[in-house]
């Protein structure tokens, strides 16, 4: 089993053992054999996540009916999948997405080869399962695009909600919402504001806003690199993310670091979130201003939509205005965490980890200021836009949404592996049909080895259970197929492709392989390139049948030659002159 996976199935409650409200279904996600996470269905306080094993963590994911506002009592039915994709988990109850989230490294419990990386768990809740599927997907589970626009929507007030996959957290007192602006809907913001991306993001992966402002002053940002930490305060208005709140040291939010798109006519800020034991609220900011007047021309930010974005690679982030880079920030590999520092309420200290030093540099490598100390986080990125001096009277509106993340595929196990090549260590002379042999014709043969299963072997894929009842091998020139993706038992009729139903027996180095051979290769065609692959045929208990193959190899006997001949092993004279002589 690997961690890109999709496991569903049915469950029934048929029973409680207290009245708790929080009681429920728990669906383990991944086991290290220390710790697992656990889904949370609860009976009637939503959805939540939790952390047990050594030292439990009950609020990975904080106890919210958004999306899972239901009553589970006894007798209630539901269906639930779940999608996982490394960190990325999106659970589905009924078909409607009740959790999309992404978990910190540290609560990543899956472990290649455990039994118990999925599973149940109740908490004084009795309940039944059935139809159970659990199977690797060969493709990406989550979309790595969101862009969220406002054509579609209603005008007028925005209620609190997601998104597409943003969540408006809180569209304030001032009635934020969907208007017209020159012609173009756009959300208008009137006055405090938050919106926060779905899920935190890990790897490399880029956000913006398109927008324009009534004002050219204003305590507004596009939020990266802040992390799940409640430094300020913990908002119920904000279930998904900090509450970019005053800092109380003259900035906003806790946590990460943002752009200030508006810092006065054509000027913008990078600021960056730094720890301070002296600060009022134990974080205080550190920030550059930029002039952008040369790239937004004849207008400004109130006259123009301008777009600001950030690229960040893990270790840079870029920083651009209408695709015009503005400054260059680069993360220090070296880590810091703050255990006194407390969060809001009764959270406890910091559990984050966060980049230890940011400097900033202007695209030309000039450094602007070096941060030490920082509360930008180190291991994923909570994103966001909020604001938190806007009035009714000078909204600003925003155009679009935007983030590109990339995910990383976790590739299905091979069945069928490639183990490599070989080239005869004599040479044959040439067999007419008639049975006379010419002398003069002396031939090569290339063997392609893999490690292939045998038949009435049982395997796994894709959460099935097959039977292999047949092996073989495929075999083209390569300039008869030119897709190699093409190269299948389905096509075994075209592209002049040959069917090996017999694969051959070789042992190297101790180890036996199954091998397919071409033999009776002239000097001339020593350097022509052979496509071949071995496929098993497989069979399920209903009698379904599926091929899987190894990867393609492309070799000819000069290759192989060469590949032999570059690793220092000597190769009879007679090889050497056949391979290296001119025709």
């Amino acid at each position: 089993m690997i961690n890109q996976y999709s496991w569903s199935g049915d469950v029934k409650i048929l029973e409680y053992g207290n009245d708790s409200g929080a009681s429920g279904v728990r669906f383990c996600i991944g086991y290290n054999g220390d710790n697992y996470l656990n889904l949370i269905l609860t009976r009637k306080v939503g959805v939540s996540a939790e952390k047990l094993g050594t030292g439990a963590e009950l609020d990975v994911y904080r106890l919210t009916k958004d999306g899972f506002d239901r009553e589970l009592n006894p007798g209630t039915e539901f269906h639930f999948e779940i999608k996982k994709q490394g960190n990325y988990v999106r659970l589905l109850v009924d078909g409607e997405v009740v959790m999309d989230t992404a978990f910190a490294d540290r609560y990543d419990f899956f472990t290649p080869g455990n039994d118990r990386n999925i599973g149940f768990n109740s908490s004084n809740c009795s309940f039944e399962v059935r139809n159970i599927k659990v199977y690797n997907e060969a493709e990406l589970q989550l979309d790595s695009e969101h862009k969220l626009t406002f054509d579609e929507l209603a005008l007028g007030t925005l209620a609190r909600g997601r998104y597409s996959n943003w969540y408006i957290e809180w569209p304030s007192t001032n009635y934020s919402g969907v208007s017209l602006h020159d012609g173009t809907k756009a959300l208008e913001v009137k006055g405090y504001f938050q919106s926060v991306f779905a899920y935190p993001v890990r790897r490399k992966y880029s956000v913006g806003v398109s927008m324009i402002s009534k004002i050219d002053s204003s305590n507004t940002g596009l939020f990266i690199r802040s992390s799940n930490d409640r430094i300020l305060t913990h908002s119920d208005n904000a279930p998904h993310a900090e509450y970019f709140e005053a800092d109380k040291a003259g900035s906003i939010a806790g946590t990460g670091l943002f752009l200030k798109p508006l810092h006065g006519k054509n000027i913008i800020q990078i600021v960056v979130k730094q720890y301070n034991e002296e600060a009022a609220s134990k974080v205080q900011s550190q920030a550059v201003s930029l002039d952008i007047a040369d790239i937004l021309g004849d207008n400004d930010q109130t006259t123009s939509v301008a777009n600001y974005r950030f690229e960040d690679d893990g270790s840079i982030i870029n920083a651009y205005v209408n695709d015009t880079l503005v400054v260059i920030i680069e993360l220090s590999k070296e880590t810091i965490t703050y255990p006194r520092l407390n969060q809001a309420k009764n959270f406890g200290p910091s559990r984050d980890s966060y980049v230890k030093s940011v400097t900033i540099k202007s695209p030309d490598g000039n450094v602007l200021k070096t941060v030490n100390n920082t509360m930008v986080c180190a291991e994923y990125s909570v994103m966001g836009v909020a604001s938190r001096s806007h009035s009714s009277s000078h909204p600003y509106y925003i155009y679009e949404l935007d983030v590109e993340m990339e995910l990383e595929k976790i590739h299905t196990p091979k069945h069928v592996e490639y183990a490599g090549s070989q080239i005869r260590t004599t040479l044959v002379p040439y067999k007419s049909q008639s049975g006379n042999l010419d002398l003069e014709d002396l031939r090569q043969g290339l063997r392609f080895a893999f490690d292939v299963p045998e038949i009435n072997d049982t395997i796994g894929y894709m959460g099935r259970r097959y039977t292999v009842v047949d092996n073989g091998a495929l075999v083209v020139l390569e300039k008869n197929i030119g897709d190699l993706s093409l190269l299948t038992y389905e096509n075994i009729d075209n592209y002049k492709i040959a069917l090996q139903d017999k694969l051959i027996e070789v042992e190297d180095a101790g180890f036996t392989y199954q091998s397919a051979y071409i033999y009776n290769i002239p000097k001339e065609a020593r350097n022509e390139m052979i496509a071949a692959r071995a496929f098993i045929k497989c069979e399920d208990e209903n009698g379904n049948v599926i091929y899987l193959y190894s990867d393609v190899q492309i070799q000819s006997v000069l290759s192989v030659y060469e590949t032999i001949k570059n690793a220092g092993i000597e190769l009879p004279e007679d090889i050497k002159e056949w391979c290296e002589d001119e025709i």
